[in-house]
């Protein structure tokens, strides 16, 4: 694959939409600009937690950051 100019792949994964979004969350809560609500599908596991928010973008605070690893897995 190098020798014709592409990039070389070193394995797949497909994700169900419950990983993505978790995977989004998880990601998100790590980066200042944090992650968009709308584009987390709305399911009762996500509900209990994120339904409560307002706006449509969460963002961590400096604290957020302490404990970003562990929120995720509120959600599971």
């Amino acid at each position: 694959m190098l020798a014709a100019g592409q990039l070389p792949v070193g394995g797949m994964e497909t994700l169900t939409r419950e990983q993505v979004d978790l995977e989004r969350i998880s990601l998100g809560l790590r980066m200042k600009e944090g992650f968009d609500l709308r584009k987390i599908r709305k399911g009762p596991k996500t509900m209990d937690i994120l339904g409560r928010l307002e706006g449509t973008r969460v963002m961590p605070t400096r604290e957020g950051y302490a404990v970003a690893d562990a929120l995720p897995l509120c959600l599971i």
